[in-house]
């Protein structure tokens, strides 16, 4: 781990990835901004998750995660989602 980075070799290069605990940390922190329970609107909450989302991406530009990034967008899809019903089943007062 170097930076958040991992190394790897393939095909007689070696080759950059996201370490499993940048991963990790990742996913809580958007665990957290899509939290139902912190009362932000869906205005704030989107607008965290693109910066925090922005700021990711660039810092690990550099390394091969497609398929992971793929995993997260379907996972994260699904967070959304159930933030966007909670606050539609939500009764008006």
């Amino acid at each position: 781990k170097y930076l958040g980075y991992s190394f790897y070799v393939m095909k007689g290069k070696c080759r950059l990835t996201v370490h499993p605990k940048s991963k990790s940390k990742m996913k809580s922190r958007l665990k957290e901004l899509t939290n139902r329970s912190n009362g932000w609107g869906y205005v704030k909450r989107k607008q965290k998750l693109k910066d925090y989302i922005r700021g990711w991406i660039g810092y690990y530009h550099l390394a091969d995660m497609k398929r992971f990034l793929l995993d997260t967008d379907e996972w994260l899809r699904r967070r959304i989602r159930m933030c966007i019903w909670k606050a539609w089943k939500t009764p008006k007062t």
